[in-house]
Order: structure tokens, then sequence, then C-alpha cells
């Protein structure tokens, strides 16, 4: 910092006499200078002490100007917390600033403040040893009930309206519960029968490449197909779907992994779902050209007229 005219000064807020562990003591260190600002002051430094606690405040600073003349006050403060008994020295403090008209180095010190703390007897007990208040174990339960009814006290209000909350959810919960819930086992159990999700299982038995497995699950999702409650019938699918090739290629996939020519062959995974995936997508093409009311769906067995007969 650059001024011509600085000042230090320093107070202490607590007795520095008769000090005891568990006693605070607040020093605060003040700047005075003329022409510059609070910005440019030096924050000051309060250095730890052992068997002291430093806990810096937020520092204060105020410019002032008058007739053009700025002037500026910047406070710093500590409070040092006594944590052990004995003799402590708080340490010294500069505060170092270039004086222009000078042209020198200039500096100014709060002397080291030497202090003596002693035992204080009210913590002078062991750590292990527990605290004796005098009182009696009814005392102490009358001074915890005391204590949660003034709690409960406290807070009627925020108790109230939670109650009452509770007993609303309660309420709300016996009304439409149920019936939500019921609801809710009913679409999960439609989805699990439609025919999305048997395709869905067919797909990740190609993708894992299980032979019997694929051929399993292509079987439960052709189940799936058949409107009302008809036995599903590939021949009638494959009209319906206009695909003449897809029976042939359901039969070799069986053949090859069945028969005794065949040798047990695995079905290629991505090759058997790509063909299935291409039917489907035709049967559903088709299915979705025909007139209204046909009853013919890609899954007739979870649509609302089925489970209404």
């Amino acid at each position: 910092v650059t001024t011509a005219s600085l000042r230090v000064g320093e107070r202490y807020e607590g007795a520095l006499e008769e000090l005891k562990v568990g006693d605070a003591v607040t020093r605060t260190v003040t700047i005075r200078a003329s022409d510059t600002f609070g910005l440019a002051l030096p924050p000051t430094r309060f250095d730890e002490v052992e068997g002291l606690a430093v806990y810096p405040a937020q520092p204060r600073i105020e410019d002032k100007v008058n007739r053009g003349r700025y002037t500026t006050v910047r406070t710093d403060a500590a409070t040092y917390i006594l944590q052990e008994a004995g003799e402590f020295v708080l340490p010294e403090i500069t505060v170092s600033w270039w004086n222009p008209d000078n042209r020198t180095l200039e500096s100014a010190s709060l002397d080291a403040q030497p202090i003596s703390v002693a035992v204080n007897p009210a913590l002078g007990q062991p750590e292990d040893a527990p605290a004796q208040d005098g009182k009696s174990p009814v005392e102490r339960l009358r001074d915890f009930g005391e204590m949660a009814l003034d709690w409960v006290t406290d807070n009627i209000i925020w108790l109230t309206c939670l109650g009452g909350g509770l007993v609303l959810l309660r309420l709300l919960w016996r009304r439409f519960g149920p019936p939500l819930i019921d609801a809710w086992r009913k679409r999960r159990e439609a989805a699990e029968q439609s025919e999305q999700h048997y395709f869905a299982a067919f797909r990740r038995a190609c993708l894992s490449g299980g032979g019997d497995r694929m051929i399993q699950a292509f079987w439960c999702w052709v189940n799936r197909l058949a409107p009302g409650d008809e036995t599903p019938e590939l021949k009638r699918l494959v009209d319906q779907a206009g695909d003449a090739g897809f029976a042939e290629n359901v039969r070799k996939l069986g053949h090859d992994r069945y028969s005794k020519d065949g040798a047990g062959a695995a079905p290629r995974g991505l090759d058997t779902y790509q063909r299935v995936s291409d039917f489907r997508r035709r049967l559903r093409k088709q299915r979705q050209a025909e007139p209204a009311g046909s009853g013919r769906t890609l899954n007739p067995r979870s649509s609302p007229s089925v489970n209404a007969q």
C-alpha cells in the first residue's frame, strides 16, 4: 500500500487477567490511512498459537471522501478460545507501507501480548468421569419430560399439520388405493400376455443364441397371434401376411434343429430374428388394412373386445 499517513491500533475485548480454560479473548486491529482505498490495505494476519483456537472474523472496510481527500479504515478481528492452561503469547503484528513523500518503506508494530491461562475448575474433571449434577434419576426423567413438552409446544402447529396430513393420506389410500393397485395389476398382467411381450422374449432368445430357447419362444409368440380363442395355424397366418416362403423357413428351422438329417444344428439368431420380424411387419400391415370390426388384430387376446367376450 502507498500512503503518506497510516496508523495502526488495537483493542482487546474481554479481561486479560484471571483467564481460565474455556474463556475467549477477541483481538481487534484497526488500520487508518489517507489517499488510498480500503481494498488496498493489507489484511491483518492472526497467527495460530498452540493451545489456543483462532477464529478470524470478516473484515470491515469504510471508505470516506471529504473535499476530494480519501480516507479509509480497515478493521480485522479474531477470537482466541483458550483450550489449555499455561503461559501463552499473542504474536506481534507488523504492518508495512510505502511513504511516497519520504520515498521510504515504513512499518508499524503492535506489541505481543502475553497471557496466563489457569485451569477451569468447572472443566477440570477427567474426560472419562461422568458429569455429576447432583440429580436423581427421577429428577433427570422429569427434566427430560419438561424438555420434550416444551419442544412439542414450540412445534405444535407443524405437528398438527403433519398429523392431519397423515390422516388425509390414510383416507385417500383407503378410498383410491385398492382400485389403483387392482388396475395396475390388471395392466401388468395384460402386458405380460400381450404379443409385444412375447415378441420381446423371442428377440432376447435370438440375441442370446439359444437354439431350443429360440424355437420355444417363437411358438409362444405365434400362439399370441391367433384371433379370439382360435387355435393358431401357421398357414392361416402366412396367408394373411402374404408371405408364402415364411412357412418353409419355419419348417426348415425345426428340421435343422431336431431331425436326424439336421444333426441338431442351432439356427442363426440374427437371421432368424430378421425373417420373423419381416413376417410380423407384413402381418401387422395386412391386419391394419382389414375392415374395422373384423376382430383380427395383431394382439387380439388383450384387446378390449375380446376381454369383454
